[in-house]
């Protein structure tokens, strides 16, 4: 494996540690040019083989400032895990770029602004949680092309519109947790094409309608 693109990690973690502003407990002060390797650093997993960085688990550090767009460049990551923090601004585009996430957990946290579009270039995707954030706009209809998405948690935000749909498109879901968010319209029939679907919670919006008897259980 070329030593360029484990360099090319490096500087985007080291890139990322830049923009964090809030770190009380000190955890990041290993993430230094000076380190031999990277694989060593806090909350970061690699790859035996390739020595890149396979997983990024900072949740509950207490940690907080902004995302960079760097953190996109980590292409071989698979899991990015940044919950219950306080970082805040808008979600970078570039982080829905990271092709081979399974996981993305951005939850309890501070961010701003709308779901990326791009959200729905993440093809191997399973479990996504945005919840307990200040995020605003609709739903976006790429969402929906997350065929593997097993996990989708968006509760606790500003989100508003209708629930679309496509949702029905996404046949491996298993919970669904969009509650507390400011939602119209009706419940689309749809839902009831979630077969594997085994708990949902819809409530503190303004949605209308009725399900199927199906779900009446959960």
């Amino acid at each position: 494996m070329s030593r360029k693109n484990i360099t090319t990690d490096k500087f985007a973690l080291l890139a990322f540690k830049s923009s964090v502003t809030l770190d009380p407990y000190h955890m990041l002060n290993n993430w230094s040019t000076s380190s031999f390797s990277l694989c060593n650093w806090v909350g970061v997993t690699c790859d035996a083989v390739h020595e890149r960085v396979r997983a990024l688990d900072l949740s509950n550090m207490g940690l907080g400032g902004t995302i960079t767009p760097q953190l996109g460049n980590l292409s071989f990551v698979v899991e990015l895990d940044l919950q219950g923090n306080n970082f805040y601004g808008r979600l970078p585009n570039e982080l829905f770029g990271l092709h081979r996430l399974r996981l993305l957990d951005l939850s309890n946290n501070g961010f701003v602004g709308g779901i990326p579009t791009r959200v729905g270039d993440l093809p191997k995707l399973q479990h996504l949680d945005l919840s307990h954030n200040n995020l605003t706009g609709f739903i976006p209809h790429s969402i929906f092309n997350l065929s593997k998405l097993e996990y989708l948690d968006c509760s606790l935000n500003f989100l508003k519109g209708i629930i679309p749909p496509s949702i029905g498109q996404l046949r491996q879901l298993k919970i669904l947790d969009i509650r507390n968010n400011t939602l119209s319209g009706t419940i689309p029939p749809t839902i009831s094409n979630l077969s594997s679907l085994e708990a949902f919670h819809l409530s503190h919006n303004s949605l209308s309608g009725t399900l199927s008897t199906h779900y009446d259980h959960m």
